[in-house]
């Protein structure tokens, strides 16, 4: 059965019938089967994303910004994404704790969080690399979320541009 509404207590009634038969189909209507049954509340329980999302990209690098880019995968509603300048982080995502922009995680930052597969930065320092840590997460369509896939979560680096030379005063006009 399908379109059914959560929550809700359906009655089905069966009756025998038979179809192969001159003006049929013909229903016994006398003491038909009687079944019941309830719907679950309708929002399941959050399942671990069963991939990462691929292929962590940076493009438009400054001395004080970039944009990331990577590709998503089906199994997750959504992406939490770390910046840290240690190549690895202390502590990973917890499950059922939401995190919020410019949270703290694991030694870095959280840049980035919901479905979006692509994000900018622009208060970077300049001449340092970041390094980039991409979980999958379910949690908007289900309960007890979000849950986060924390193994091997897709990782990437860069170096911001240095500022180059000092600015100096023109001596003339």
């Amino acid at each position: 059965l399908t379109g059914l509404n959560p929550s809700t207590t359906y009655y089905v009634f069966v009756f025998a019938q038979n179809r192969f038969c001159v003006n049929g189909p013909l229903y016994n209507q006398t003491n038909p089967l009687l079944g019941t049954f309830t719907t679950t509340s309708g929002i399941l329980p959050c399942v671990v994303p069963a991939a990462q999302p691929t292929g962590l990209t940076f493009s438009n690098i400054t001395a004080r910004g970039l944009q990331g880019n990577f590709t998503s995968v089906a199994s997750a509603d959504e992406y939490l994404v770390v910046r840290s300048t240690q190549a690895s982080l202390s502590t990973l995502p917890t499950n059922t704790i939401t995190y919020n922009l410019n949270d703290n995680l694991g030694g870095g930052v959280v840049v980035s969080i919901g479905a979006a597969t692509s994000f900018v930065e622009d208060s970077l320092n300049p001449s340092t690399t970041y390094y980039y840590f991409v979980f999958s997460e379910n949690s908007p369509n289900c309960s007890n979320g979000p849950v986060y896939l924390t193994s091997n979560p897709l990782t990437n680096s860069t170096t911001t541009l240095s500022l180059g030379s000092a600015c100096l005063v023109p001596v003339s006009q």
